[in-house]
């Protein structure tokens, strides 16, 4: 019999240490087989990449079971008292009110991750590296619909870039970001955070119409990396 292994990831994305004692709770028993009663494990304390606050938690899955689906969400402990459910969204499913995740138990395990909040997530943020010396820089943008993501930089003295591209910063690189999942686009980890620090920026989106635009609707006025 193998074992698959997967991590479980519980990111607050808050800067203060409000939660304690996190449990991981899924539709799984000891063994690693689905179960209808859900079982508990305790989650070991962390800090993320973007120096938050995290939870984490390994599951030795039967292979057996693959394909299954299965459901887990977090207890802790937190400021309105103890066992509070961790999971603040509610699933994909109009009709229903249930607040937990789910997953379809593959050969090669991974990882399934929830965030408590986007607050420090999107935008331009700081990423801690193991081992590195200085915190790197990462862009991220929800952007569900778009078919390419990119991220400009405007001139110093201004900022705006219009429509047509018409004050783009020439002296600073442009950024490509991938499509990653729940529709969030991420760019490559950029070394150096301080480098880019206070330059104005905009996502360059590619809409469903092939239409090359800078994202207005999440960036009204361009946004800059800023020190937190």
């Amino acid at each position: 019999m193998t074992k698959i292994a997967v991590q479980f990831r519980y990111l607050t994305g808050l800067k203060r240490d409000i939660f304690r004692n996190a449990r991981l709770a899924g539709s799984w028993d000891s063994s690693g087989r689905f179960e209808q009663t859900w079982s508990e494990i305790p989650m070991t304390p962390g800090r993320a990449e973007d120096g938050c606050p995290c939870f984490t938690a390994t599951v030795d899955f039967d292979d057996t079971e693959v394909g299954k689906q299965f459901r887990w969400g977090v207890r802790l402990d937190g400021p309105s008292g103890p066992n509070l459910w961790g999971i603040a969204t509610e699933i994909n499913d109009g009709m229903s009110p249930e607040r937990s995740r789910e997953f379809a138990l593959q050969q090669t395990g991974g990882t399934q991750e929830f965030y408590f909040t986007y607050g420090r997530r999107l935008g331009a943020r700081k990423f801690f590296s193991d081992g590195a010396q200085q915190p790197g820089l990462r862009f991220s943008v929800w952007a569900p619909n778009a078919r390419d993501v990119e991220v400009v930089f405007g001139k110093p003295n201004n900022g705006y870039i219009a429509d047509d591209g018409d004050g783009i910063d020439p002296a600073r690189p442009v950024f490509k970001l991938q499509r990653g999942r729940s529709g969030i686009w991420e760019s490559d980890v950029v070394p150096n955070f301080a480098a880019f620090e206070g330059a104005p920026y905009m996502y360059r989106v590619t809409n469903a119409q092939a239409d090359r635009l800078p994202d207005r609707y999440f960036f009204p006025q361009p946004d800059r990396p800023r020190r937190r």
